[in-house]
C-alpha cells in the first residue's frame, strides 16, 4: 500500500513520502554530473525537464524523429484540426500534477470534458459507501491475488463495471488476470467516488481529453528547455555501459556514436530492452527478467458517418478474446471529432475513428497483419463497417508489469533500493505503471532526492 500512498497525486507535496527511506544516497547527484537520458517519451522528458530546471547538464536520446513516445498525436489531412490520440488519451480528476504541468508549460492546451456530453455512451449508475471505500482500500492488502478475487472477499461486486471501464478499456489487464495490486494502484478510490457522482448527475469532471492532445505537453515541455538539455532524436542506442563511467553507443544518420556522461538515466522498456545495458548485475537481471508485458493496438481508420455515432463504444466481452491467428479482437473506437471538435462537420458522410485492440502477450513480429485482418472482421460485424481505410496502425507494446508472485517478493521496491546505484536511474513505466500520471508522480519522487 505503500506505493499507492506515496504517488497518488491526492497526497499533498509536503506529506512525508514513505517510499523515501527506500532510495540510496547514490541518488544524491552532483550537479557538476552530465546525465543521459535513453528514453524521449513522458517520463524521459519530464525528468530533463525536472533536472534542467535544478541547473543538471542533461544529454536525452530518443529512437523516433519525434519526442512523445506512447503520446502520439497524430493530425490526420482528412480533419487537420482534430487531435488523434494514438496513445495517451484521457484525464480524471486525480491528474492534478498533470494539470499543473499544463499550466505551465501548455497553457493553451484546454482540458475538454466529453464524457457527459449527450453523445457520449457511459455506463454505471451506482453509490459507494464509506463501508465499500473502506473495503476497497484495504483489498491493498491482497495485491498478491487477481482483482477478480479481491473484488468478491470484498463484497465489491457491484463495482465492476466502474473496474472493466477503468481498467479493462485502458488496456491495463482482465479482471480475472491482473493482480490486484495495479488495479487498486490505478483506481484510487475517490476516483471511484467521483465517477458515481458524475454518472448520477453530478457537474463534477470525470474525464477529459486534451484540445491539443497528450503531445503537445512534451513537445512544448523540451522545447522550453532546449537550451539546457541537448535532445537527439532518431538516435539507436545500440549498448550502453554503466561503471566505472557511462557510455553510450548509439547510430545517427547512419554513424555510429558515442556519449560519455557520469549518470544514466533509463526510460526505457526494461522487458524489451535490458538487453542494452551490457553490464547488468545479477539483481538487476533477476528483478527485470520477471518482468511482462501486453499489447495495445490502435488503429487510425477512415469509415462511413452513421446515424448512431457516439464519442466512444464498447464491445467488452471482445476485450482480451484472441482470434485463430493469436491476435486481439476489436472491443473499442473513439470519434476524435466528437469528443474535442464536435462543432466541426463530417467531411463527405466520412468518419476517422481509432478502434482498439488488446491482447494479454507482447507484440509479435507479423502482428501487423494480423491486427489489420482482426479489425476488419471486427467492424464489418460489430460496428456495421464493411469497407474502411486503415490510415496508421500501432501495436504498443504496454502496461510492463510484474505477476503476482513478484510483487510478494517486491520487485517494485528492490528497483526503488537500487536507484541511484551503479550509475542508474530508472524510471518510466517499467518501474511504476502504464500512465502519464504515474510516471510523472515518480519521476517526482526520484528528483526531490536527487536535486536534495
Amino acid at each position: 500500500m505503500t506505493i499507492l500512498d506515496a504517488l497518488f497525486p491526492a497526497v499533498p507535496e509536503n506529506t512525508p513520502n514513505p517510499n523515501s527511506k527506500l532510495l540510496s544516497s547514490c541518488l544524491e547527484i552532483d550537479k557538476e554530473k552530465h546525465i543521459a537520458i535513453v528514453g524521449g517519451g513522458p517520463a524521459g522528458v519530464h525528468m530533463s525537464a525536472c533536472l534542467a530546471a535544478k541547473g543538471y547538464k542533461v544529454t536525452l536520446l530518443e529512437s523516433e524523429q519525434e519526442l512523445g513516445g506512447k503520446s502520439l498525436t497524430i493530425y490526420d489531412p482528412l480533419q487537420p484540426a482534430v487531435p488523434q490520440e494514438m496513445g495517451t488519451c484521457y484525464m480524471h480528476p486525480g491528474y492534478t500534477p498533470i494539470r499543473k504541468l499544463l499550466e505551465e508549460y501548455d497553457k493553451d492546451n484546454l482540458e475538454i470534458n466529453f464524457a457527459n456530453e449527450k453523445n457520449g455512451r457511459m455506463i454505471f449508475g451506482l453509490t459507494l459507501d464509506d463501508e465499500s471505500k473502506r473495503k476497497y482500500t484495504e483489498g491493498m492488502e491482497y495485491f498478491d491475488w487477481v482483482f477478480e478475487q479481491t473484488e468478491k472477499r470484498n463484497g465489491l461486486e457491484l463495482l465492476a463495471p466502474i473496474f472493466i471501464y477503468s481498467q479493462q478499456v485502458q488496456g491495463y489487464g482482465i479482471l480475472d488476470k491482473i493482480p490486484a495490486f495495479y488495479l487498486l494502484w490505478w483506481i484510487h478510490p475517490d476516483v471511484a467516488n467521483g465517477s458515481i457522482r458524475s454518472m448520477l448527475g453530478s457537474d463534477e469532471l470525470l474525464v477529459s481529453m486534451l484540445k491539443n492532445g497528450y503531445q503537445s505537453l512534451w513537445k512544448n515541455m523540451a522545447k522550453r528547455h532546449s537550451d539546457q538539455v541537448n535532445y537527439i532524436t532518431g538516435a539507436q542506442v545500440t549498448a550502453i555501459k554503466r561503471t566505472p563511467s557511462v557510455e553510450i553507443k548509439y547510430m545517427l544518420g547512419g554513424e555510429e556514436k558515442v556519449l560519455e556522461a557520469d549518470m544514466f538515466v533509463s526510460a526505457i522498456d526494461m522487458y524489451r530492452f535490458s538487453h542494452l545495458i551490457t553490464d547488468l548485475d545479477p539483481e538487476e537481471k533477476e528483478v527485470f527478467s520477471k518482468l511482462t508485458e501486453s499489447t495495445l493496438a490502435t488503429t487510425l481508420y477512415k469509415g462511413k458517418t452513421v446515424a448512431h455515432e457516439h464519442t466512444v463504444e464498447f464491445w467488452f466481452a471482445r476485450q482480451g478474446v484472441l482470434t485463430s491467428d493469436g491476435v486481439g479482437q476489436f472491443h473499442a473506437q473513439r470519434n476524435s471529432r466528437m469528443a474535442t471538435r464536435p462543432e466541426i462537420p463530417a467531411v463527405d458522410d466520412t468518419e476517422l475513428r481509432v478502434a482498439y485492440q488488446y491482447s494479454e502477450k507482447p507484440p509479435q513480429s507479423g502482428d501487423a497483419a494480423k491486427l489489420s485482418q482482426a479489425l476488419m472482421e471486427g467492424l464489418k460485424t460489430f460496428a456495421g463497417e464493411p469497407e474502411v481505410e486503415i490510415r496508421l496502425q500501432k501495436p504498443w507494446p504496454y502496461f510492463p508489469r510484474f505477476e503476482a508472485q513478484d510483487l510478494v517478493k517486491g520487485c517494485p521496491w528492490k528497483i526503488l533500493e537500487m536507484q541511484g546505484k551503479r550509475n542508474t536511474v530508472f524510471i518510466g513505466s517499467s518501474v511504476c505503471f502504464e500512465s502519464v500520471l504515474d510516471v510523472v508522480c515518480y519521476n517526482q519522487l526520484l528528483a526531490r532526492k536527487i536535486c536534495g
